[in-house]
């Protein structure tokens, strides 16, 4: 993606109830995310990068005029076929569901595997790499904002206010700058 279309992704606590969140800026688009949901986006960005390179593999075996020599319509229809059936592979009941629209493409014209990206008014096409790397910062956000909230309650458990916790936060947060 451009730099005028980055998405940043950061850790944080609920302010009501001190649970792990995670908040995203990309664009016009802002929101706080539950770390479910967030490690459910990594997950299929991740699926969606390997979906996309099998795709390609896919369809360039059955277009090759070496192995099976299909014309486009028919291998795009196989490769349809073969979406449809890993589409429909049921998810665990009551499994968080991305907090992005994913989808693994193949370009015909330009023959590059991709990963379309989406919220709300923003999209973005990554490439398999970028959408492993983003699913990567995506857990790596998650994970801080998990331990940050139970560093958190640690500190409230053994008697320090909510201004004292904090401060303990901002002084971390100025010494990682």
């Amino acid at each position: 993606m451009s730099d005028d279309n980055t998405m940043y992704i950061e850790g944080a606590a609920d302010p009501t109830n001190g649970r792990p969140v995670c908040l995203i800026r990309w664009g016009a688009v802002q929101a706080e995310i539950p770390v479910e949901q967030v490690f459910a986006t990594a997950r299929d960005l991740a699926a969606a990068a390997v979906a996309a390179e099998t795709d390609k593999a896919l369809m360039e075996e059955l277009m090759d005029p070496k192995r099976l020599a299909l014309d486009l319509q028919t291998a795009g229809q196989l490769l349809v076929k073969v979406r449809e059936r890993r589409d429909s592979i049921p998810r665990q009941q009551g499994a968080a569901r991305a907090a992005l629209r994913i989808g693994a493409v193949y370009g015909v014209r330009t023959k590059l595997p991709l990963v379309h990206i989406a919220r709300g008014s923003m999209n973005g096409e990554l490439s398999p790499d970028e959408a492993r790397q983003m699913a990567q910062d995506w857990n790596e956000a998650a994970v801080a904002s998990v331990l940050d909230a139970r560093f958190r309650y640690a500190m409230g458990d053994v008697g320090m206010d909510h201004v004292a916790i904090e401060d303990v936060f901002k002084r971390v947060a100025a010494l990682l700058r």
